[in-house]
């Protein structure tokens, strides 16, 4: 049997030739912005295996994205596929947008979307919080408590950074 060790520099080095034969084939997500002034910012489609990040930039972005659409789970009791599957089902959610403030450090702003690409929930999270916190009606409804009045004002006046955009509140790749 193989020691543990001994596959690490193996499988960093399949993970660096995929890494660059997918930027050889152009496969990696696009670049967008969400406002006309936004930095360019990856968008992270998790479903799509060809989406891997190809920079460190990126994957903090993801990384981060990734961390604070997970915060959601933790505002109901149920498992997270359950919630995940019932905010789907219940609510019609297919689209989690997970935006950074620019101005505002470590603050950030989860959009849920419906089906017809309509935002019907708005959570923010900030580093350090112990859940997200709501900034209208639905998201209030899905468990959380309403956020400070200073924290709309900055999701409402702002420059927002998009992140990532996920399927479910559980991000992988497949």
């Amino acid at each position: 049997m193989r020691h543990p060790r001994r596959l690490v520099v193996p499988l960093a080095f399949v993970a660096a030739l995929a890494t660059s034969a997918a930027a050889a084939t152009g496969t990696f997500a696009h670049i967008t912005t969400h406002r006309p002034h936004a930095a360019p910012v990856f968008h992270a489609h998790p479903s799509k295996a060809t989406n891997i990040p190809a920079t460190r930039e990126q994957w903090q972005q993801y990384d981060t994205a990734a961390y604070v659409v997970s915060t959601l789970n933790l505002l109901t009791g149920e498992n997270a596929r359950a919630f995940s599957a019932r905010l789907r089902r219940q609510y019609h959610v297919l689209r989690y947008d997970v935006y950074a403030d620019v101005p505002v450090r470590n603050l950030y702003f989860v959009q849920l979307r419906s089906s017809n690409n309509r935002v019907i929930g708005v959570l923010a999270y900030r580093m350090g919080w112990s859940k997200p916190e709501a900034l209208n009606a639905f998201a209030h409804r899905v468990g959380a408590r309403n956020a400070p009045h200073s924290v709309l004002h900055f999701y409402r006046s702002s420059e927002l950074q998009l992140l990532g955009t996920f399927d479910s509140t559980l991000p992988s790749y497949h």
